[in-house]
């Protein structure tokens, strides 16, 4: 039995952290799928009575989640070329990261209210409009509207089921049946209703259904030349603060006996380190523009920093699997900032005829 628990667990886990990789060319198929899983493990677990292996679920589940959510915050330097929409996204997604980060600490269900989720079906609303039309058509305020609706209208009441209330949706719908048929009757009325509406008003399609983004924009070669003082500092400070709270996060549900503030720091200065050599390597022209090879390279010298550290005793402590883990998903996170950030500075190449190509790296 502790077997088959094993194995359960290690798929699901797999999955979760496998599916979110085709966020940054598939965004919507690859959202959606990670939505699917991320709502129905738990259900999974508990056939199998994975308990055991798992520990404390919520911790695990927010720790997958801000996994599969940096990806898709990295895939928007990659993919929006809207100035504001980049923005709006950032905005939302840094408010739920320092939230989640809060609530990690805290375990006080309610600041998850105050700091919903709106970046994930922001994201997910925005990538539905690509696939028929050019999300560049949205103005300013629509944008805003777009976000504010999906804050109040979906987020808050589903936050509040979740996390104030402390509900299930399979629990209550086994207790409550008949109730459960009539709310599931009144949300497909209204989305039906919703829909109807909407294709009257929308505007006719930019071109056919499409999930890949790269089937309506030009392609780009990352541009990895060196960045002035300036922008080095300030992109150096937010992957600091970006990957610090996603390892401190990890670290709830990872073996370790160091404590956040040994980690954060710990990070903060494998960050720091990894730009300067970066940088350097930038100089010389070493860098792959292949976001495989980039990741491999990466991975390399967060090794030998991760070493160096070491040597330094004490500067972080965490046991042989945990520091591997870390340095991957370290490595990873670096990785997908940096390439894509390079991409969005890039040149077109091989630009098809229905796209845009008004850059977004003035807000990376």
């Amino acid at each position: 039995m502790a077997v088959q628990q094993d194995l359960v667990f290690a798929l699901v886990v797999v999955l979760r952290l496998g599916v979110p990789l085709f966020i940054p060319r598939f965004p919507l198929p690859a959202l959606l799928a990670s939505l699917v899983v991320d709502g129905i493990d738990q259900t999974i677990f508990q056939w199998f009575d994975v308990t055991s292996v798992l520990g404390e679920y919520q911790n695990y589940d927010k720790a997958l989640d801000v996994y599969y959510l940096v990806i898709a915050y990295t895939a928007t330097m990659r993919n929006w070329h809207d100035d504001v929409a980049f923005r709006i996204g950032r905005l939302l997604w840094y408010w739920r990261l320092v939230g989640t980060v809060a609530f990690e600490f805290s375990g006080w269900g309610p600041l998850l209210l105050i700091f919903p989720n709106t970046f994930e079906y922001f994201v997910i609303a925005y990538e539905a409009i690509r696939t028929r039309w050019r999300p560049t058509r949205l103005s300013d305020r629509q944008l805003i509207a777009l976000a504010a609706a999906i804050w109040v209208i979906v987020k808050l009441p589903q936050e509040t089921w979740i996390h104030v209330l402390h509900l299930d949706v399979t629990d209550e719908s086994a207790a409550h049946p008949v109730l459960a048929v009539l709310v599931l009757a009144t949300l497909v009325a209204v989305v039906v209703a919703v829909v109807g509406v909407a294709r009257r008003r929308v505007p006719p399609p930019d071109w056919r259904f499409a999930v890949d983004v790269d089937a309506h924009q030009a392609r780009k070669r990352p541009d990895n030349r060196p960045e002035g003082g300036g922008t080095l500092l300030r992109t150096t400070a937010e992957k600091a603060a970006l990957t610090s709270m996603v390892v401190v996060i990890f670290g709830h549900i990872l073996p370790s006996t160091a404590g956040a503030g040994a980690l954060a720091l710990g990070v903060c200065v494998v960050v720091a380190l990894n730009a300067g050599v970066t940088e350097l390597l930038e100089w010389r022209r070493l860098v792959p523009l292949s976001v495989v090879a980039r990741f491999a390279l990466e991975v390399v010298i967060n090794a030998m920093i991760f070493e160096a550290l070491v040597l330094l005793r004490g500067a972080v402590v965490v046991d042989r699997l945990t520091a591997l883990f870390l340095l991957v998903l370290l490595s990873l996170v670096i990785t997908l900032y940096d390439h894509f950030r390079a991409v969005s500075y890039g040149i077109a190449v091989d630009p098809p005829g229905a796209s845009t190509t008004t850059s977004v790296s003035t807000a990376c």
